[in-house]
């Protein structure tokens, strides 16, 4: 086992109680769908899950990059 495989368990673990929780509110919000009444705060808001979720996704890819190359 590498050195850096440790770490990476708790890493790892953490990735994927985000996906879980970023999966639940995609699923609650429609997958970050304002309703056609909604007022500019709430599309907002949904925009910017939306935004977060695709940055995490980019984190995590990189996490995993230099993961690889340990």
């Amino acid at each position: 086992m590498r050195s850096g495989q440790i770490k990476t368990v708790p890493m790892m673990q953490d990735h994927e109680n985000e996906c879980k929780r970023m999966r639940k509110i995609a699923a609650l919000s429609g997958n970050y769908t304002p309703g056609p009444d909604a007022c500019t705060a709430n599309k907002a808001l949904f925009f910017v899950l939306e935004e977060f979720e695709s940055d995490r996704h980019k984190h995590i890819h990189l996490e995993k990059e230099l993961q690889a190359d340990d």
